[in-house]
């Protein structure tokens, strides 16, 4: 913003904002239209430029972003310049992974990027078949028998059972359970801008996730649309997805919301699915120096199971079910509902926190061919970290602290089953209560112009309790695992 006259000259102050994933952007390059006069953005992607007054336009430029032209005399009031990112040069796109906004070749650690090019390649129905673009990235859909698995260079879940060696955030917002399974089945895939991949355990501020890292970011609304929109798709098998999204954003609030339903019969007899969601997210700018974000999701999946047919059955008709599924009306009903609220505050010019916060809750009907399985989980946990830079025997520094906890109960019920109902008492159940947390840091030094070091270290707590098992010849268990240190160092150099 404008903030005053000095010798027939105005003095600009502002920051640089990545119009997906709302992270200020360094080293933007920013030069009066027509002259030499400029300078670029820090660290923090806050620039000052004192232009002469008959200056009209600013330009704004990063390899990575497309250039924009922003106007003195309607410079935003609140010195935001939003940047949208480009495909031109994978190499120079800024990555989060890390903490410190590099690009990708001066990361210390194995990413891969997945953003709307890519995911326009894929059915975007589907959030396997975008992220299955990605090198080294294997992902199952949900279906009737399991929730949506995946693995990371062969390390985390490639069959029906889930393991910890993967998280997955969104927007900062904790996507993992406590019990170390990846609940993301729920996010509309549409409502996806970006995806980074850190491949393995590149970086000590997630943790001991051997196998991996994903960091999702949300589309958001282009800066100065106002807008509603309905939309639809049809395919075979009366395949539909049908909906509405309003958008808004200003230099206040940027808000996308989204409600709809998405549908299929399926190729066989007993294979339909449906899909209901509502999701809003909001960022709201209440202060140069503060930004809130406000994540809403509710997902109701309801999936039929056909049930396996001999290779006899198959001859004969392969689009029948079988009976006994049909009898049972097997499938997977499944209802998440996920609250978050993630919060940015630039503390200074050299210390910033972000903070978040994370609820989800989930209910599971699985009537199956001879039985009935009812399972609902919660989760609440939290996230902050401090970021500071500042110089190291005069050379360019960042450290970063912080910690994450997560809590949660998973309880699951077994009944006998009878035309597709539970019947009588319970024939076992089960509940675990489990809780994990983390304390992590993190270092980086420019040790030259070509020189990167990064050193980090992450202490990890866990426990797990079985509790109240009726299930024939089960205990009751405790198990409370001794702190584990995961210690890295990483070095990147340019040549």
């Amino acid at each position: 913003m404008a903030v005053g006259d000095l010798t027939a000259q105005i003095r600009m102050e502002g920051n640089v904002i990545d119009g997906n994933s709302q992270e200020p952007i360094p080293g933007v390059a920013i030069k009066v239209r027509g002259t030499t006069t400029g300078t670029v953005t820090d660290l923090n992607g806050g620039f000052t430029l004192d232009v002469q007054e008959e200056a009209r336009n600013l330009e704004f430029s990063l390899i990575g972003y497309e250039t924009k032209l922003v106007s003195i005399t309607n410079f935003p009031s609140n010195g935001r310049v939003i940047l949208q990112p480009s495909s031109l040069d994978l190499a120079e796109v800024t990555v989060l992974g890390f903490e410190n906004n590099r690009s990708l070749l001066e990361s210390t650690g194995a990413i891969a990027i997945a953003g709307p090019r890519d995911f326009d390649r894929a059915d975007k129905t589907d959030l396997a078949q975008m992220l299955n673009h990605i090198p080294g990235v294997q992902v199952r859909g949900a279906n009737v028998l399991r929730p949506a698995t995946i693995s990371i260079r062969g390390q985390g879940a490639r069959g029906p059972g889930q393991t910890g060696r993967i998280k997955i955030y969104l927007n900062d917002l904790m996507l993992t359970n406590a019990d170390g399974t990846n609940a993301w089945e729920d996010i509309d895939p549409y409502t996806i801008g970006s995806v980074e991949v850190i491949k393995g355990p590149g970086s000590s501020i997630y943790g001991a996730s051997v196998g991996g890292v994903l960091n999702i970011r949300t589309e958001t609304a282009p800066y100065g649309e106002h807008s509603v929109e309905a939309f639809s798709l049809l395919g075979s098998f009366n395949s539909m997805r049908v909906g509405t999204t309003y958008r808004v954003s200003n230099e206040k609030v940027n808000i996308l919301a989204t409600v709809g339903t998405q549908s299929t019969d399926g190729f066989r007899e007993h294979s339909q699915e449906q899909r209901d969601f509502v999701t809003f997210l909001g960022t709201f700018s209440n202060a140069e120096n503060n930004t809130t974000t406000l994540f809403l999701n509710r997902n109701r999946y309801d999936s039929r199971a056909p049930g396996a047919l001999t290779p006899q059955q198959v001859e004969e008709n392969p689009r029948q079910a079988l009976p006994l599924a049909v009898l049972q009306n097997a499938g997977r009903i499944a209802t998440f509902t996920r609250m978050g609220m993630s919060n940015d505050w630039q503390i200074s010019d050299r210390w910033r926190n972000v903070t978040s916060l994370t609820m989800s809750f989930s209910d599971l009907d699985h009537p199956i061919n001879f039985l009935y399985i009812y399972q609902w989980a919660q989760d609440v946990g939290g996230r902050t970290r401090f970021i500071h830079d500042t110089n190291v025997f005069g050379k360019k520094a960042s450290f970063t602290v912080g910690g994450e906890y997560l809590t949660g109960v998973v309880r699951t019920n077994f009944y006998g089953i009878e035309a597709g109902r539970p019947t009588g008492v319970a024939i076992g159940d089960r509940e675990a209560r489990i809780q994990n947390g983390i304390l992590f840091g993190q270092a980086e030094l420019e040790a030259t112009e070509k020189l990167l070091v990064t050193a980090g270290m992450s202490v990890n707590f866990y426990e797990f309790a079985n509790l109240e098992l009726t299930l024939p010849g089960a205990e009751n268990q405790v198990r409370r695992f001794d702190p584990f240190v995961a210690p890295r160092v990483a070095f990147n150099y340019r040549p």
